[in-house]
């Protein structure tokens, strides 16, 4: 094209444009000048287009550079579209390209940007438009083919157009994975980090140069390289010695809690527990930091946090707060430190020196804190030479162990006191877990204190004397015999003999506890009460510490059985008639839906708030609903720890874990999911693959308790649908606190119960796959979409509780995905998509009606959670599934005539949606299949999706 010719047609284009932008151009012209504009762009030759776009570039520049606000905007306009069509032609048209065309664009462009671009005048919209076109152009030929690029853009001195190329192809490559050729990926990934130093120095010299608008582009391209790019390889530019000391420097300021103080604080906080929720957080996401510093930089991370400790032991003015912030930074990184062999000539040299200076004080805070700092200290201790150092920590956590103001009792201790006891109980506990060999040695020494302290009821409370023999279990693990774990096991037991076959009824356990009684009568019962929580969590921790069982067995199944009596009657006191045997002082607390700290945590109040105060410092109601809702649960987490540690043999020791149900319709949804948490979801998960295990222990357990529990979990959702159609609103604080409470019981409940649906009747190769699975949308989605669950496959449990009962769990699985809750319909809808898939293989549906019951669930489902991707995808998939095998493969009648009623589409809209099934079939062409047919199902669901009917 002639240069007259170009800068003719370039004219054509101003005036289109110019046609697009005047207020007084009518909808024909505009109309008009559009479709030229697009004619323009799909149909121009390639070499023409980039004439063109040069032209109008070029021609923006000189010819508008002084012009009025209405010329100059009309000039940006054209600007930017000529960088669109330039853009446009490298994704579109580039290999059509000839080599000298690609040569003179790339050389355009480089030189817009480090000759144009360096103008002060040019604005951000021209700017980011460059860049657009030098990233798709990097795409293609950086580095092989325009290796001379990345020198010349880091020469244009603080170019804001150079850090949005930086930024958009850091993004590109690191986070949005483009292009989508991997190996080209992999090429310019490759690049990046290989000049990764000049980059980061040309961001720095922008950051610095006192330009706010520079700064903050370098903060943003800084941010994108941030999100992938290792730091290790790179960090002396990001993270210099200078920079990171600077940051240990700010870090304790950063720790310290203020005082609430409207002056200040108040502006920027609604209240003190406002403040006091976000400064815990902003404090664990310091320490995060710190943990993140420590791992890059372990040497002068370490030498910050040994001169900070120095500095307060120093110091005769530290104050407990002091040693608070030393503690956190101190545990932050010695725990992340690598290096520890390096380090630990100088680790155990503060030790010893901390040793020796515990406890300087006699505030029990500040004593604490400082024994987190030995705490901190315990990763050098493998490198220990001095016997005697290990000997004088331990005396140390033992003398603390027994830590006492004069003056105090028993029963009198503060709080700080107890906890201080309970840390240094933990401390000893840390240490047999992680340095049990260390130990070993010196065990006979230690079991010999740790009795002779036992045996004074003035010196341990229950739960101290459990924590330390716990840590003398976990030392027991190491011995190469056996038999001395087990006579260790046996002398345990035998403090236990008092509960050996002792019978609980409800009657007894309300007297021996002290439930009968007003508060001032029932504190002779104390003593009782800690008997009793002494003998279920010493069962807990042998359970959970000891990890041979041939050490416990058969020892440990007496103790089993008593616990199963107590939870039975635990169960029971819920009974209306063994509720009114209990004392009116702790009725309203004993048998509340929660405990006052679980109702804190569902409300998401602070427990370091002002409105937790009255909970924290417990009364004597407080204190019996702990005792019993802990006693409850702790006598399941007995057996969550023996399933798996003793299985199989504890399946044939003719336990009746229905014992463990008995009376389980009177209780509150937060026992029944602790119930269904910590027994029954154990019992099947490590039940063997027996037949007749199936059949004494499963089907035994779950003939009554599954019905039971789907009717009243599914008669709650129920009444909340009505709820939701007649209630305008609430006002009274506490009726929507309680249903507030109600409702988030009733969820996690819920959720609780899918999922044992899911280990009842999935199979899945990763063992883990259903531990500790997430409580949120994303995490609940990305675990049930993982590889393990696509290898999922029917159980042979889940076969033979659908052939003894099998109305019960398909109507319970169908109905489970019309619940209100996103999360429990989309678990619920997975696994029916293996369960519909068995049903139709196995022909479990013979009539019309269970079918139009399954659809019917499915499309209800459709209607509540529709409008969630998630959630349509996969009710799609189980109405595909549903169709081909209901309709196509067991020819069930009248199902299309019941589609056509709900969906409101004639029966002939069904009938060529089936036709147009079978020619993507005969087709051959396999890919995308189901997605297809998903689509053209969705088409005729459309008046369904997301519009929340309720099925009849």
């Amino acid at each position: 094209m002639e240069a007259n010719e170009t800068h003719a047609f370039a004219e054509k284009v101003a005036n289109a444009i110019s046609t697009i932008m005047k207020p007084s151009s009518n909808a024909d012209q505009r109309r008009d000048a559009n479709a030229f504009i697009e004619h323009l762009k799909n149909s121009l030759e390639t070499e023409r287009c980039s004439q063109l776009a040069f032209e109008l570039i070029n021609g923006a520049f000189f010819e508008y550079e002084s012009c009025e606000n209405d010329r100059e905007t009309f000039a940006r306009t054209l600007r930017f579209f000529a960088l669109q069509l330039i853009e446009h032609n490298i994704k579109t048209k580039w290999n059509s390209l000839s080599l000298n065309d690609k040569n003179e664009l790339k050389t355009f462009l480089l030189n817009v940007v480090t000759v144009n671009c360096t103008q002060k005048t040019i604005d951000s919209q021209f700017k980011h438009g460059i860049s657009k076109c030098v990233v798709e152009c990097m795409k293609r030929e950086w580095p092989q083919n325009w290796p001379h690029l990345l020198d010349s853009l880091l020469n244009a001195k603080r170019s804001e157009t150079v850090l949005y190329i930086l930024w958009r192809i850091g993004e590109d490559v690191g986070i949005f994975y483009l292009p989508t050729n991997v190996q080209r990926r992999r090429e310019l990934n490759v690049s990046l980090i290989e000049n990764m130093n000049p980059i980061l120095e040309y961001i720095q010299d922008c950051l610095i140069c006192g330009d706010n608008d520079l700064c903050a582009s370098g903060l943003r391209t800084l941010t994108g390289f941030l999100e992938w790019y290792p730091l290790n390889t790179g960090n002396k530019y990001l993270l210099n010695e200078l920079l990171v000391n600077q940051i240990l420097i700010a870090i304790p300021t950063k720790l310290l809690k203020q005082n609430f103080d409207l002056r200040y604080l108040g502006f920027e906080f609604d209240g003190s527990d406002d403040y006091e929720v976000f400064y815990y957080k902003f404090r664990a996401e310091i320490l995060e930091f710190l943990r993140g510093l420590a791992a890059l930089h372990e040497e002068i991370c370490f030498r910050f946090c040994v001169n900070a400790l120095k500095n307060v032991i120093e110091s005769v003015k530290s104050s407990q707060q002091d040693w608070e912030i030393v503690a956190q930074i101190l545990d932050a990184i010695c725990n992340k430190i690598t290096s520890i062999e390096k380090f630990s000539s100088d680790g155990l040299f503060i030790l010893k020196h901390l040793l020796f200076l515990i406890p300087r004080s006699n505030d029990p805070d500040t004593i604490s804190s400082q024994l987190s700092c030995l705490s901190a200290l315990f990763v050098f201790l493998p490198y220990l030479t001095e016997i005697n150092l290990l000997q004088e920590l331990l005396n140390k956590i033992f003398t603390l162990a027994l830590f006492n103001i004069e003056g105090q009792t028993k029963q009198t201790r503060t709080k700080a006191v107890k906890n201080l006891r309970r840390h240094a109980c933990c401390d000893f506990l840390k240490l047999s877990r992680i340095y049990g060999m260390l130990l070993l040695p010196i065990f006979p020494e230690l079991k010999s204190h740790i009795n002779t302290i036992s045996i004074s009821n003035d010196e341990l409370s229950q739960m101290e004397k459990c924590t330390l023999n716990e840590g003398l279990f976990l030392i027991s693990n190491n011995f190469c015999d056996i038999s001395e774990q087990q006579k260790l096991v046996h002398d345990i037991i035998n403090t236990l003999d008092g509960f050996f076959n002792f019978e609980f009824s409800t009657e007894r356990l309300i007297s021996y506890t002290g439930l009968n009684l007003n508060m001032m009568e029932s504190d002779a019962l104390g003593q009782n009460r800690a008997n009793l929580i002494y003998f279920v969590n010493s069962v807990v921790g042998l359970l959970k510490r000891i990890n041979r069982k041939a050490a416990l067995q058969p020892s440990i199944y007496p103790l089993l059985h008593t616990l199963l009596g107590i939870a039975s009657s635990l169960n029971t006191l819920w009974k209306p008639e063994h509720q009114l045997l209990v004392h009116e002082d702790y009725r309203s607390f004993v048998f509340s839906l929660v405990t006052e700290i679980e109702k804190l945590q569902l409300l998401e109040i602070s427990l370091t708030s002002n409105s937790a105060n009255g909970i924290i410092n417990k009364t004597v109601p407080h204190r019996m609903q702990t005792f019993l809702w802990s006693l409850h649960e702790s006598c399941f987490l007995a057996f969550n720890a023996a399933l798996p540690l003793l299985s199989p043999d504890i399946y044939f020791q003719n336990f009746n874990f229905s014992q463990a149900l008995t009376d389980c319709e009177h209780l509150p949804d937060s026992k029944l999911r602790v119930i269904l948490k910590l027994l029954v979801k154990p019992i099947i998960i490590n039940c063997p693959n027996d037949q007749a295990l199936f059949d004494h222990v499963i089907y035994n357990l779950t003939k009554s308790f599954v019905p039971f529990l789907f009717r009243s979990i599914n008669s709650k959702w129920e009444a909340k649908k009505m709820r939701n159609l007649e209630e305008d609103g609430i006002e009274d604080k506490e009726m929507v606190e309680s249903e507030l409470i109600e409702d988030q019981l009733l969820r996690l409940l819920s959720r609780e119960f899918v999922e044992f649906m899911a280990i009842i009747f999935i199979k899945s190769k990763n063992k883990n796959f259903y531990n500790n699975v997430s409580e949120d949308t994303e995490m609940a989605d990305e675990e049930y979409n993982s590889n393990s669950f696509q290898e999922a496959v029917f159980s042979p449990l889940g076969i033979f509780l659908l052939q003894r009962m099998p109305d019960v769990f398909i109507i319970a699985n169908a109905v489970l995905m019309t619940w209100l809750d996103s999360i429990v319909s989309y678990k619920s809808a997975v696994i029916n998509s293996i369960l519909f898939k068995q049903l139709i293989s196995e022909n479990f549906i013979k009539t019309s009606e269970e079918a139009i019951f399954l659809f019917q669930q499915v499309l209800t489902a459709l209607s509540f959670f529709g409008e969630h991707e998630q959630n349509q995808s996969i009710l799609l998939q189980l109405m595909l599934i549903l169709y081909e095998g209901l309709v196509f493969q067991l020819k069930i009648m009248g199902v299309k005539e019941k589609l056509s009623e709900i969906t409101g589409q004639k029966i002939d809209n069904w009938d060529a949606l089936e036709e147009k099934w079978a020619k993507m079939a005969a087709s051959g062409r396999a890919s995308n299949l189901d997605k297809k047919k998903k689509e053209s199902l969705k088409a005729l669901l459309k008046s369904v999706i997301g519009v929340k009917i309720l099925s009849n």
